[in-house]
């Protein structure tokens, strides 16, 4: 859709968006297809939910049996693949000059849809988000998964920390 270039990261809405873009007259290309001038746009959520999330999502996908698991280690640290991959490494020509429009913000009672039609009114872009609009809402078993890999995570803590200092330092700084 001319000049913008939306680009999006598992567990942090994608669906929905990519969805709702597709709708609204943008195509699916290859970001490395886009005009360098386009304005780069992408959402972006707490880096140790997304985390989280992207462990669960992969325990889920893989059927993973995480109780008395001997894998516990590897679920507290584990980048396994784009659910948990760090947008520095999914975008490293992009993500430095994309906007990041962050999925909530602390102390402000706005979901994520009124943050993105806010950044779209700041921007002069003309595209109106349904607010209710929200697909692969997390269901509860998948929010008790994720409950479940940050107690792993908690007990593993320096563990993480590592994962943390080596690979989310950047998505930190994003966010």
């Amino acid at each position: 859709n001319g000049k913008l270039a939306y680009l999006p990261v598992p567990k942090n809405a994608s669906t929905t968006y990519m969805t709702f873009f597709k709708e609204n007259g943008f195509r699916e290309v290859d970001h490395k297809d886009v005009a360098e001038d386009s304005l780069f746009f992408g959402h972006i959520q707490d880096p140790h939910v997304r985390h989280t999330k992207g462990v669960a999502e992969y325990v889920r996908m893989k059927s993973i049996d995480i109780e008395g698991s001997q894998c516990e280690k590897l679920l507290a640290s584990g980048i396994f693949d784009v659910h948990t991959y760090p947008i520095s490494i999914m975008y490293p020509d992009f993500y430095k000059k994309a906007v990041w429009i962050p999925m909530s913000i602390s102390g402000l009672d706005m979901s994520c849809n009124e943050i993105t039609q806010y950044f779209f009114r700041k921007k002069n872009i003309d595209l109106e988000i349904p607010l209710d609009i929200l697909l692969n809402k997390g269901e509860p078993s998948f929010k008790d998964l994720c409950n479940k890999i940050a107690q792993i995570k908690k007990s593993y803590q320096a563990l993480y920390n590592q994962t943390v200092s080596y690979m989310m330092l950047t998505d930190l700084s994003l966010y």
